[in-house]
């Protein structure tokens, strides 16, 4: 039988902070709330964004 210890959810090897991010659509920095938060809230609200097209 397994102890609770083996069976625990993995820490992250990074951490979840705001960290200040260029936007790989315009390129314009701006405040990443996440690590995986690539595009800011101004090209997020394109249609290009909405329709999935490239920058």
């Amino acid at each position: 039988m397994s102890s609770s210890r083996d069976t625990k959810k993995p820490t992250a090897d990074y951490s979840e902070q705001k960290k200040p991010r260029k936007c790989l659509m315009c390129s314009e920095k701006f405040s990443s709330t996440h690590y995986g938060e690539r595009v800011c809230s101004t090209c997020k609200g394109t249609a290009a964004w909405r329709e999935g097209q490239a920058a």
